[in-house]
């Protein structure tokens, strides 16, 4: 029986479960996804517990991702980049490698006729936490004209900006950095908001004033990763605008599916399953 799983701090409902769950039993194959719960000063002794159990992998979330980084035996070229750990495979031998399948999932969430127009486009990106991270580099490797990102911390986007600049990766993409409550819409073609304001359970509140999303360009696209709730309030205010939307369950699905083609060695999970569990339960 193979076993996977989800590596997270306390609390908070996760998809993961039942989106791997419904993939496994499509599949015929006999396994189990296990939620792992633990605190960051437990992460040793839980990993180590992983890997005693052979534990064949699991996805890795915040406050984790950075930290578990020191205790795979190898981490990919792709989550070096990206500076975060999503998933873990762990082989026969119990040797640990640490990727990342979040830029994956990110990038290709966003419908294929928006993703090869924002070639020279101008895109803006609310956050500078981990969650930023991913989607920028994806930007940047897409050759987008000029990444906006805006956030509430001078200093955290500063040093933001160092990181991504130290990647060093060969684009022509221009950084600029600002402070949220100076956000300027105008000539944005993908709005992204990676922060949890408007995630359950305080889901009644926009990263963005209304007057501000009005400046968005007619066609442009308003991407928000978080995914509970289904639709939120920064997303309706888009759709209501007449803007394009997208949640972030795509992107759940996606990164989701990248790192059971990992685990199980074979190219063809059951996408729709997945994405159709990851739905049925954000609205069960």
């Amino acid at each position: 029986m193979i076993k996977l799983g989800i590596l997270k701090s306390h609390g908070g409902k996760s998809s993961s479960k039942p989106m791997h769950s419904a993939a496994l039993n499509n599949l015929g194959i006999e396994g189990e996804y296990t939620v792992y719960e633990c605190l960051p000063e437990d992460l040793k002794k839980t990993f180590d517990e992983l890997r005693k159990n052979k534990v064949r992998g699991v996805n890795v979330t915040i406050p984790h991702k950075i930290p578990v980084m020191s205790l795979v035996d190898k981490i990919s070229e792709r989550a070096k980049l990206i500076g975060a750990v999503n998933t873990i495979i762990f082989e026969e031998d119990g040797k640990s490698t640490g990727e990342n399948t979040d830029m994956h999932g990110f990038w290709n969430a966003i419908p294929k006729e928006i993703r090869e127009q924002a070639n020279g486009k101008d895109v803006a990106l609310l956050g500078a936490g981990g969650a930023a991270c991913a989607c920028a580099v994806a930007f940047i490797q897409n050759e987008v004209k000029t990444l906006k990102i805006y956030a509430r911390d001078m200093n955290k986007l500063k040093a933001f900006k160092t990181e991504l600049e130290s990647k060093n990766l060969k684009s022509q993409t221009k950084i600029e950095i600002d402070l949220l409550e100076n956000i300027d819409l105008s000539n944005t073609f993908i709005l992204t908001n990676t922060t949890p304001v408007g995630m359950y359970p305080n889901s009644d509140s926009s990263p963005v004033k209304l007057e501000d999303l009005k400046k968005l360009p007619k066609g442009g696209l308003v991407y928000d990763i978080v995914y509970n709730p289904f639709e939120t309030v920064l997303l309706k205010d888009a759709k209501s605008l007449g803007y394009k939307t997208l949640n972030g369950v795509e992107m759940l699905v996606l990164q989701g599916a990248e790192s059971l083609k990992m685990w199980l060695k074979r190219n063809d999970v059951p996408v729709d399953v997945m994405r159709d569990a990851v739905v049925k339960s954000l609205l069960s």
